[in-house]
């Protein structure tokens, strides 16, 4: 028996996101099993970054995007702001008008810009 994407032990079950692994893969033609791997190559990390934006504009929470590869959120969040910068930002102070403001309190105590 053979190991396949789809198979818990190996990785996501979610079918929206086994087909965005599938497509990162072909477009960077990196292996889907490097995509959802851990290896720090850079074309892997790249292919990695990109899952993660599909994942994240496609409605999937930082946290969802996390448990369906098996990442810490904290990864996730990285990989976003990496690859999204201030787009990234904007999105958060949309779907999180709260943490916005508790973030930007924050910098105003300590005298951050």
């Amino acid at each position: 028996m053979s190991a396949s994407l789809s198979d818990d032990a190996f990785g996501p079950t979610d079918p929206r996101v086994l087909q965005l692994v599938e497509i990162v893969s072909t477009e960077t033609h990196v292996p889907a099993s490097d995509i959802l791997g851990r290896s720090h190559q850079p074309r892997h990390v790249r292919a990695r970054h990109q899952l993660c934006v599909l994942l994240f504009r496609d409605g999937y929470g930082v946290a969802e995007v996390g448990r369906a590869l098996r990442m810490n959120h904290t990864t996730i969040i990285t990989a976003l702001c990496k690859t999204l910068g201030p787009e990234y930002a904007a999105t958060i102070r949309e779907r999180h008008p709260g943490l916005a403001k508790a973030v930007e309190a924050r910098r105003a105590r300590r005298g951050a810009p």
